[in-house]
């Protein structure tokens, strides 16, 4: 199975690349729809994926044997399992120190 997990540190895009992303941008909120992601709160998270997936589909000729909507989504599907892990583990940090405040009471 394909997958984008690695980080890899986005730079400024190329015109081509600012062009290849304005024409396929449209993958972001068919991603986000066929997640049922809420686009005010996953947008801004799952944008990075897919910027990095345009980096990297021109400068990583190996993955130009799948299709770009693949990698798009495995860039965004990476990019929003990671967001939820965070979210999740703040969660679990504020419960934490709330409950340590009952105690301490």
């Amino acid at each position: 199975v394909f997958t984008m997990n690695e980080k890899y540190e986005l730079h400024p895009l190329t015109l081509a690349q600012s062009e290849f992303a304005a024409k396929n941008h449209d993958l972001v909120f068919q991603y986000l729809r066929s997640r049922n992601l809420p686009e005010d709160e996953f947008y801004g998270e799952v944008i990075l994926g897919y910027l990095s997936a345009v980096q990297r589909y021109e400068e990583e000729s190996w993955l130009r044997q799948y299709r770009f909507r693949s990698v798009a989504f495995a860039a965004m599907e990476s990019a929003a399992s990671s967001y939820r892990k965070n979210r999740a583990h703040q969660r679990e940090r504020e419960v934490s120190f709330e409950e340590a405040a009952l105690w301490a009471a």
